[in-house]
């Protein structure tokens, strides 16, 4: 132990400001043996006077280790590793300081000091989890400066425990309009788009745009029109204020060259859809396969209704791969939406429903913003696949659907129904058009959307109201001016009341270049192009652009196959029936029953008959044979093999053919008809 003279010296020494002497006195001590606790006191006060703070941090720790329950050292440490200029690492024992203060100090004064102290402590070590739970919290993080520093330290530790959590703390303490260093701006306005709910990421680009519209760095933009295609997809009005306001934000950001994404903002600015929908046509479909340029146009199309062009996109991207999670779900409904609208056969409707059953929609979670749409859909398929045959069905399911409330969309449905089930036309007419007015009350339903109307055009014409009907669709158009639907309803009403079929074409044709994969606009359109005796190359051209799109169309191949022959495209004709041949026997393969026994002996005649104008009558022989195995007494067949043989010179097989179809009791009453012109002339 130090002698009292000794300890004396020393501290006469530290008070006069002479540390260095001091330290010499205590130095002489350490090499006599001696072992002091308020020896190692004064050492580390002295080299902390002299700014020696490893040093002083060294003998406070001797001193704890000698006497651990006297506070001196401790608070001395505490001084040491809290000074500005201490540079060694905070570490647990350090820790164990400040807590040993808070345990043992009577200073009120000092305790906060040293809760607070705690706090830097816990960012220091990332114990961010004892951070949140500590009642410190609150005490420290006082003001936005304390936040921003404790964000600043968080930041590069997101995926520490309890880093998030607290770094969406501090944020909410943050008003960051009050922010004016454009780097810190940044900063928080970039945590709030990785931690906050979508739903509230245009408020924070906004925040940023409004104040640093020059300070940008390319992840706000990025996110920028990522969070601008977010909004305008999941929003239920096309183009309301906030959004115009958003896209003509995200327009003044700085970008240079201008990219797709900043060009096309302008026209949302504006509400100005059909100069974006001219935009986007003006680009090269490579210009917008990326996100978020993607679902800008992915929201033009569905806005003007280009849901032909919607599906295409979709079907070429991986929706995955290619679109940010939080919004996969609203373009899997878009998809499915689009599909549904340019569907027109019952193997697209089964496909639907395998989607809207799909892992990646749930079709009956009511709190998704698309959840309406999907129901309604997945309702339609049911009845148009006849899965939904009767009114308590559909009774049933809209109330697991929509509860008991009465909504515009379950009247559109229950319509619906009666339209194409149980055809009581009066009843499907009254619900759609208490579904039309409490559609236009619903503030969330877009003023453009007219589905209803088109429900009650239907029943319309089905009732023979032709001249309602057509007032009702040149008002749907005027509002419309991109919707499919309207203009083949349109020519449909026009063709059927016979009064203006250069319109009904127009109409048609403004049908096809909106939804060219509509194979019921492309009948409607030869039908009108049949009775004005439109050249048959007009025709033809028509049908091929029509194929294009829809390449397994049975129908479509079928009337281009007799118009080619018609046109001596023998060739053209011949490629065309194959297909058909093929794409019969691929969906025959599963289920062979009569009619298709019947329809695939018909196109083997069909594609002999047009081997045998072509020249090539062993084709033409192979074909009637292919028909005759499928069968073997078929009529129209035999005898066209017969004329086949005939022409051939091999008369023993043509009268061996004669003689059985003669004697055969067996003949296929209906088979002839398949090819009967009546049937297959366009």
């Amino acid at each position: 132990m130090a002698s009292k003279s000794a300890l004396k010296q020393i501290r006469e020494k530290i008070d006069g400001n002479d540390n260095k002497g001091a330290l010499k006195l205590v130095e002489d001590q350490i090499k006599a043996n001696v072992v002091d606790y308020t020896l190692l006191l004064f050492a580390g006060f002295a080299n902390k006077n002299l700014k020696n703070l490893e040093e002083s941090a060294r003998f406070y720790r001797k001193a704890i280790d000698i006497a651990p329950g006297q506070l001196p050292a401790w608070q001395g440490l505490y001084e040491v590793i809290t000074d500005p200029e201490w540079k060694d690492a905070i570490d647990d024992f350090y820790l164990s300081v400040v807590n040993k203060l808070i345990e043992k100090t009577t200073n009120p004064e000092k305790l906060p000091v040293y809760k607070k102290a705690r706090v830097r402590f816990f960012l220091a070590l990332e114990k961010y989890e004892e951070i949140l739970a500590s009642e410190d919290f609150s005490a420290y993080f006082t003001d936005k400066d304390a936040c921003l520093k404790g964000i600043q330290k968080v930041n590069n530790n997101l995926k520490k425990t309890g880093a998030e959590q607290l770094t969406k703390e501090l944020l909410a303490r943050i008003d960051l309009d009050g922010i004016q260093d454009a780097n810190n701006h940044f900063l928080l306005c970039g945590l709030h788009l990785k931690l906050s709910p979508y739903t509230d990421y245009s408020k924070w680009i906004i925040s940023h745009i409004r104040q640093f519209p020059e300070v940008s760095s390319p992840l706000i933009v990025h996110q920028s029109f990522c969070i601008l295609a977010h909004e305008l997809l999941r929003s239920s009005l096309s183009l309301a204020p906030n959004l115009r306001e958003l896209s003509s934000l995200c327009f003044r950001l700085q970008s240079s060259p201008p990219h797709f994404s900043q060009k096309i903002s302008k026209f949302f600015s504006s509400a100005n859809l059909n100069a974006a929908f001219d935009f986007i046509n003006s680009c090269p479909a490579e210009d917008y396969q990326l996100w978020p340029d993607l679902g800008l146009v992915l929201f033009t199309f569905r806005e003007l209704g280009q849901f032909c062009r919607i599906s295409k996109l979709l079907k070429s991207i991986s929706i995955s791969a290619t679109v940010p999670s939080l919004d996969h779900l609203a373009i899997w409904s878009l998809k499915i939406e689009s599909d549904f609208q340019i569907a027109d056969s019952n193997t697209e409707f089964e496909s639907i429903l395998e989607d809207l059953n799909s892992p990646e929609v749930n079709y009956k979670n009511s709190k998704q913003l698309w959840s309406w749409k999907l129901k309604e859909i997945y309702t339609k398929c049911l009845i148009l696949t006849a899965k939904l045959n009767t009114a308590p069905e559909l009774d049933s399911l809209l109330t697991e659907l929509y509860g008991g409330e009465e909504v515009h969309s379950m009247l559109h449905l229950k319509s619906y129904y009666h339209f194409h089930v149980s055809k009581q036309m009066d009843t499907a007419r009254e619900l759609v058009k208490k579904a039309i007015v409490l559609g236009e009350e619903d503030p969330d339903n877009e003023p453009t959307d007219c589905r209803n109307v088109l429900l009650y055009v239907r029943i319309l014409m089905a009732k023979g109201q032709r001249q309602v009907a057509n007032s009702q669709l040149v008002s749907a158009a005027q509002k419309n001016a991109y919707n499919a639907d309207v203009f083949h309803l349109l020519a449909l009403n026009l063709l059927a009341s016979g009064t203006d079929l250069e319109k009904a074409k127009a109409c048609a044709q403004r049908a096809l270049l909106f939804n060219p994969s509509s194979e019921g606009t492309a009948k409607v359109l030869q039908e009108l192009y049949a009775k004005q005796n439109v050249d048959n190359n007009i025709r033809l051209n028509s049908l091929v652009s029509f194929l294009a799109e829809r390449p397994a169309s049975e129908w479509g191949l079928k009337q281009a196959a007799l118009l080619e022959i018609n046109l001596g495209k023998l060739d053209q004709a011949v490629e065309k029936i194959q297909r058909l041949v093929r794409i019969k026997t691929t969906a025959s393969s599963n289920r062979i029953v009569d009619r298709e026994n019947e329809e695939m002996c018909a196109l083997w005649i069909f594609l002999s008959e047009a081997y045998k104008q072509k020249g090539n009558l062993q084709s033409a022989v192979r074909a009637c044979k292919t028909a005759l195995d499928i069968e073997p007494m078929h009529y129209s067949a035999t005898l066209q093999l017969i004329q086949l043989h005939q022409g051939m010179g091999h008369y023993l097989e043509a009268i061996e053919l004669g003689t059985s179809l003669l004697s055969s009791p067996c003949l296929s009453p209906t088979s002839s008809r398949f090819c009967n012109s009546s049937t297959l002339t366009p």
